[in-house]
């Protein structure tokens, strides 16, 4: 299993799990914005042993004393890059049939701004 996090400020993470097959892999349930409390939950619910990719953040030392059977996938990998980004938006635009009209940003919750402003009253 594959954990991939990165920090979502306010006490939370950005995450996703994934489980791999061979050389592919397939996400397992939705994106998360959750406390490290709740991934430790919804990691509970699957098997290990797990690696840990993403963003190096101040809950990856938590996780790792908690998760059995966790380690990080190794040097580099806590790097968030412009080109993987883009190299993965080029994946998911082929997949798609070339029609970059059925790709949109993912939110997972109101921004900072959004919060203070006013704007929007509560988590989406």
């Amino acid at each position: 299993m594959i954990l991939a996090s990165m920090d979502a400020k306010r006490s939370e993470l950005y995450a996703g799990l994934y489980q791999a097959h061979g050389s592919s892999m397939s996400q397992v349930g939705g994106y998360l914005c959750v406390s490290k409390e709740n991934l430790l939950k919804e990691i509970e619910a699957h098997q290990g042993p797990w690696i840990l990719v993403g963003e190096t953040n101040p809950h990856q030392s938590f996780l790792l004393d908690r998760i059995p059977n966790a380690r990080e996938a190794g040097e580099g990998c806590g790097i968030v890059k412009a080109s993987s980004i883009g190299r993965l938006a080029y994946q998911r635009q082929k997949e798609l049939a070339g029609d970059l009209h059925l790709v949109s940003p993912l939110y997972l919750r109101a921004s900072q701004a959004e919060v203070e402003r006013g704007k929007v009253a509560k988590t989406r």
